[in-house]
């Protein structure tokens, strides 16, 4: 392998481990703090599972937000569900 490729392989080893600690830290802080998670982290995390092509993800947050009674706004809406349908 040229450096080069050495390189852009421990690069995509970082984003793995850090998609591994957000959803560490979202599954944390959701448990901890559940009735005061900003909407804006719902949004996050829904962002990130849409980039990644999780549409299952993407729909357990919304199953998270329908449990807390958070409604998601227009911004979430078009990150997410609308581009799964």
């Amino acid at each position: 392998m040229s450096k080069g490729q050495v390189l852009a392989w421990a690069t995509y080893d970082i984003l793995l481990l850090a998609l591994d600690e957000a959803e560490s830290i979202w599954n944390t802080a959701l448990q901890t703090y559940t009735r005061s998670v900003p909407k804006k982290l719902f949004s996050r995390m829904i962002q990130i599972y849409s980039t990644c092509h999780l549409p299952e993800k993407v729909l357990e947050i919304y199953a998270d937000m329908e449990e807390l009674g958070v409604r998601p706004d227009e911004r979430i809406r078009r990150e997410g569900l609308d581009e799964h349908l």
